[in-house]
């Protein structure tokens, strides 16, 4: 109880706001979302005579993006949304025999949608429409407050919900924690979402296990924080997951923090290129960052990055 409402203060200090929704629906409504294939296999409600009410939820997005439709739809363009909710799956290992076994398997969730503009400022001070890479932070931020590291994004066995260029699943190990992205356009199409939508929706008992708490306390730095802005391009097969732990890597001990800002596919890049722009915030513990300090992180970085994942900074 106590890392679930540590999970929902930290979004709610982001600017989310929690929602309840049922937890049955229809198999149409559902379908919209999960699509055809996935909601064949819902769990179906025993003695109901209509079809308003005839599955049990198996996944918080349907109801969040529904609630996402009908708030854009009144003229509301900056959404943020999560919910902590019991979605419910078939057990496919249940003894047919067995008078103890269900059949279904209860499975507490999270899922956050959020659309319109960025939760921060871009460098220029003004608001960033929403973006993968926001979601992603948000993401890596309930991860860090439960002590989670070693993660990784794998853009494979997608659920149909989400667009296939701009998600990716989150495990830890072999075990998926969840997926994240970019709600897919028949989605956004079915359910009338004029703007783009960014979805995650996580595995609560997967996400808890052997959790261990952050909530240690350390001094923060007197010293000032310097950010520097890079602009690389690199090839289509290096993903930004990449560059950011060779940065931060390279740049050791300085390196506090890297955050991506924009990405850019288009008639300045080469064909099976993307260029990404990101922030490196330098900073450290016991005295103030000189510019021989800071110069000689820049060009670490910048080496790191050029070795080995054969990135073009703009300008050289």
């Amino acid at each position: 109880e106590a890392k679930l409402n540590r999970m929902r203060g930290l979004l709610v200090d982001l600017g989310f706001h929690e929602t309840l929704h049922y937890s049955f629906s229809s198999r149409e409504a559902e379908a919209l979302v999960l699509g055809a294939e996935a909601s064949s296999g819902l769990v179906e409600m025993q003695g109901i005579q209509g079809k308003e009410f005839n599955v049990m939820k198996s996944s918080l997005a349907p109801g969040l993006l529904r609630t996402l439709s009908m708030n854009l739809a009144r003229g509301r363009k900056n959404l943020s949304l999560f919910e902590v909710r019991t979605a419910f799956e078939k057990n496919a290992e249940a003894k047919a025999d067995s008078k103890l076994e269900t059949g279904v398997v209860e499975a507490p969730k999270l899922a956050l949608a959020f659309t319109g503009h960025d939760l921060e400022e871009d460098w220029e001070g003004t608001k960033r429409e929403a973006s993968f890479y926001a979601l992603k932070g948000i993401v890596e931020a309930i991860l860090a407050s439960l002590g989670r590291k070693g993660f990784k994004y794998q853009a494979k066995d997608l659920p149909s919900m989400f667009h296939p260029g701009q998600s990716a699943g989150l495990f830890l190990g072999n075990r998926a924690l969840g997926f994240l992205g970019r709600v897919h356009p028949r989605v956004e199409k079915n359910l009338e979402l004029n703007q783009a939508v960014f979805l995650a929706e996580l595995d609560l008992n997967s996400l808890l296990q052997g959790a261990k708490s952050a909530d240690r306390f350390r001094p923060f730095s007197r010293q000032p924080q310097v950010e520097r802005d890079f602009s690389a391009m690199v090839s289509d097969s290096v993903p930004a997951d990449k560059l950011k732990s060779l940065a931060l890597e390279a740049a050791k001990p300085f390196a506090k923090e890297l955050r991506f800002f924009d990405v850019y596919r288009g008639e300045r890049v080469p064909s099976g290129h993307v260029s990404y722009a990101f922030r490196v915030v330098l900073q450290a513990e016991d005295h103030t960052l000189t510019e021989a300090e800071i110069s000689s992180a820049q060009a670490a970085i910048m080496a790191a990055l050029t070795s080995q994942a054969g990135a073009k900074f703009a300008g050289l």
